[in-house]
């Protein structure tokens, strides 16, 4: 089971050798395993995976990942996930191990992070605070940008359209992707442009329920081979977002048009230095968020609100390799600051500090077992010290059969916009208030998973304390839905999965069930938001035999089944199950030209734009063209 021919740092190939049938993960571990024998439970999405599918955003990406739900950002228009129950505030986003940050009051929205550049996927379901710290106790998604090829330049292209949409074409996206190697120095360089025209699902009704997009984003990238262990990169991205929305805001029977505006920036930076089993990294970034919500029949009533928020991190690791165990310790010191301006308030320049501290012993014992242990140490200037334990097992019962289980700590402080942030929607008639008096969420999670031919099944427990969420604060009385962040004293959360892949010949089949139950413990009730049972079927065929000018075709076919979910438990307002089919031809003409046909939610299920209780799709039957065009 062990590999100590392969180091990988933080997401970062050093050396490569493993065949591609059984590809490398590090994110379970932060060291190189392959993924058959990894200990902690990881899924690999490729780039020929991100391709098939005409992912341009992560949220496209991971819906097709079984167990995991995308779920809509109210004012957003984006997507949030959600894993084995645990919400996009528990998650942690990384890229090549730096984490990926965001404005705005929700949880990372993965609608807005492009794929260019990106070589594969790791997602990492489960606990994994003693590893990965603060934001990590619902699992850990690492997009890595490994590039092991001299030079390249890749060009795509993406359009799509909505069945029920006067606009041509609904959206269109972009890609450029260029590397070049001089020596030893490599520059790489990946830029997305994505234009969306706004989208109204009932024409008639003068709102429209998907703001207008256009963003461009890009990323600088140089890799310098300094001597045979020692390896240094610098990288600098930018991402900038402009929204639109027109709508009609509906009080007292009578309609008053609104105009949305949003504009969202990032820029992200940083430095790595690696050499053979340590590495340093210095990374940051920086945020301006700008909204205006304008009363188009006044002159007067524009409210115009601000959000600037920034991030520094410095974080040291070195991996020790002994006979029989290897060990990594590490350091992070991090800080975060914001601050928020508006017409009626403000918040000034607040921050939050942390140092942090982990070890990992990952032992080979006798009789095909790995164990893991693990402890992370934290402190923060607001909430003090808090030490979590993560505990990993992996035994091979045979060369088909094995049984992973795990048990830890997981452990999240309030960040600044749970504690501070005011998100003001009053005029769709609500406010989600920041709350200075949370208290740091503490989970202890467990999960057990016996694996056999392609065959998984697992169970996961959550007992959860302090799950921080939103409540309707009733003493407010001010015409509109005051929410307010709070504390939930207990919860809990269980589940079951069941998997297989399978392939047979030209065909491959994937299946996926979770089952889901949870329950809030002051109340009795269920948490919202979380869908009760979910299926996922998957059938490909790929024909190598050429005809014409194409050299292969994959069809693709699959099924996606969400069950209900409560919407809001307090009131007995649940959102229906749905189910979507989709279907993709993708064919080969070359090593140069791909191109693929991609029908989405042919079963065309919309939600009701008239029950803000109805949780299902908001756009209906779509179809897309992708091109992929590799000069060389």
């Amino acid at each position: 089971m062990k590999q100590p021919v392969f180091v990988l740092i933080a997401g970062v190939a050093l050396h490569i050798g493993a065949a591609e049938l059984d590809p490398l993960v590090i994110t379970g571990t932060k060291t190189a395993k392959t993924q058959d024998e990894s200990p902690i439970s990881t899924t690999v999405i490729t780039r020929q995976q991100i391709q098939q599918q005409q992912a341009s955003t992560l949220a496209e990406v991971l819906q097709a990942v079984p167990g995991l739900h995308i779920q809509e950002i109210h004012g957003q228009n984006g997507g949030e996930l959600l894993m084995q129950g645990m919400t996009g505030n528990h998650i942690l986003i990384l890229k090549d191990g730096i984490p990926v940050r965001q404005s705005g009051a929700n949880g990372t929205n993965l609608s807005s992070i492009g794929l260019s550049g990106v070589s594969r996927i790791e997602v990492v379901p489960g606990n994994a605070s003693a590893l990965y710290g603060n934001a990590a106790m619902g699992g850990v998604i690492n997009l890595i940008t490994e590039e092991r090829r001299r030079e390249w330049l890749t060009f795509g292209m993406n359009l799509r359209q909505n069945e029920v949409d006067s606009s041509l074409p609904s959206e269109q996206i972009f890609n450029l992707d260029h590397g070049v190697t001089f020596g030893q120095v490599r520059l790489s360089s990946q830029w997305q442009w994505h234009e969306r025209a706004p989208y109204d699902v009932s024409p008639t009704d003068g709102s429209e329920e998907i703001s207008g997009l256009n963003q461009w984003s890009g990323r600088e990238t140089i890799d310098i081979q300094h001597a045979s262990d020692l390896s240094s990169r610098l990288w600098l991205n930018i991402d900038n977002a402009e929204y639109n929305r027109d709508y009609d805001h509906v009080l007292a029977n009578q309609a008053f048009p609104y105009r949305y505006r949003r504009e969202d920036s990032r820029v992200e930076y940083g430095y790595r230095l690696t050499g053979g089993l340590w590495n340093i990294d210095v990374s940051g970034d920086d945020s301006y968020l700008k909204t205006i919500e304008d009363n188009l029949n006044t002159i007067d009533r524009e409210v115009t609100r601000t959000t600037k928020a920034g991030n520094q991190q410095l974080l040291g690791q070195r991996t020790f390799m002994f006979s029989s165990h290897d060990v990594t310790t590490g350091m992070t010191l991090s800080r975060e600051w914001m601050d928020q301006k508006a017409a009626e308030n403000e918040v000034d320049n607040k921050q939050s500090e942390s140092i942090e501290w982990f070890v990992q012993d990952d032992w080979y014992l006798p009789h095909r077992v790995e164990l893991i242990t693990g402890l992370r140490s934290q402190w923060n200037n607001d909430f003090g010290f808090q030490t979590v334990p993560n505990v990993s097992l992996r035994w091979d019962i045979s060369d088909e059969l094995y049984l992973r289980a795990g048990s830890g700590l997981g452990y999240r402080v309030p960040n600044l916009k749970e504690r501070y942030y005011r998100f003001d929607h009053s005029i769709y008639g609500y406010e989600v208030l920041g709350n200075s008096d949370l208290k740091p969420e503490l989970a202890w999670s467990s999960q057990l998973e016996l694996g056999y031919r392609g065959l998984s099944m697992a169970v996961f427990y959550k007992d959860l304390t302090n799950l921080i969420d939103t409540e309707l604060d009733e003493t407010v009385n001010n015409g509109i839905d005051t929410y307010r962040y709070s504390n939930i004293g207990s919860a809990s959360i269980v589940g079951a999965n069941v998997s297989f892949q399978k392939v047979l010949g030209q065909y491959e089949w994937q299946f996926n069930h979770q089952w889901l139950q949870t329950e809030d413990s002051d109340t009795g009730l269920s948490l919202n938001k979380r869908p009760d049972n979910q299926t996922n079927l998957q059938l490909s065929r790929t024909i190598d035999h050429p005809w014409w000018k194409v050299q292969k075709t994959r069809l693709s076919v699959g099924a996606d089944y969400t069950g209900e979910q409560y919407y809001q438990a307090e009131q007995s307002l649940k959102s229906p199950d749905y189910l979507l089919f989709d279907a993709t031809i993708s064919l080969t003409f070359s090593n140069q030209l791909q191109l693929s046909l991609k029908g989405s939610n042919l079963s065309n299920v919309q939600a009701d734009s008239d029950q803000e209780n109805d949780l299902r799709p908001i756009v209906g039957r779509q179809w897309s063209l992708n091109v992929i065009y590799h000069v060389y």
